[in-house]
């Protein structure tokens, strides 16, 4: 019975049906999909040539972490928001780092322009 456990426990796991794609190819899935993150898994099979279906990429990319998402949509600034804040930004430039240290902000949230993050906190007026 010892010797059987330990026959068992040195076999490798072989269970379930033989996987259709190779580490290799995987690594080129998930590869394609963080350079392309908006990219489909039709589109990934298509520009791979991959023989396999796109379940299986989709599968290959979740066992990478790599979840589908959809983007976020979000209105742009209007021309005449980016003006309001323009002036505000002139009529408060002269005031003193303590002067803004002092102002209860509500509304803390992030601005987007183009996928770059502008946020203000009053840390780095402090330095």
């Amino acid at each position: 019975m010892i010797s059987n456990a330990l026959k068992w426990q040195t076999k490798p796991e072989t269970r379930g049906r033989k996987r259709n794609t190779t580490i290799h190819v995987d690594h080129r899935i998930t590869r394609m999909a963080k350079k392309h993150p908006i990219i489909s898994s039709r589109e990934i099979k298509d520009d791979l040539q991959l023989p396999a279906s796109t379940a299986t990429i989709r599968r290959c990319l979740r066992e990478a972490k790599l979840f589908a998402r959809n983007p976020r949509k979000v209105p742009l600034l209007e021309k005449k928001d980016v003006l309001k804040r323009l002036q505000f930004a002139k009529e408060y430039i002269d005031w003193p780092k303590e002067k803004w240290c002092n102002i209860l902000r509500t509304d803390e949230g992030k601005i987007t322009l183009h996928n770059s993050h502008y946020s203000l906190e009053c840390e780095y007026l402090k330095d």
